[in-house]
């Protein structure tokens, strides 16, 4: 996750998907980034939250077998 005003990537931001049973989710590292695995496939919600920052809800990722999902939030 980048800021949008610095530029700067925010580490330790939490991101789950919204209605997964157990819930996923995952921490960015240093960079910014993230990696979720064994993720079912279809159509997910994520929910991206850090303290001080407005929570943000991205609809709609499309999540297919085999294939590499990258995300720019």
């Amino acid at each position: 996750m980048i800021d949008k005003a610095s530029m700067v990537s925010i580490p330790i931001v939490n991101i789950v998907i919204v209605g997964s049973t157990p819930l996923k989710g995952a921490n960015t590292d240093m960079d910014g980034r993230f990696k979720l695995t064994q993720v079912q496939p279809g159509s997910l919600r994520f929910k991206v939250t850090y303290i001080g920052y407005k929570e943000v809800l991205i609809p709609n990722v499309v999540v297919t077998p085999g294939k590499e999902v990258v995300m720019e939030i």
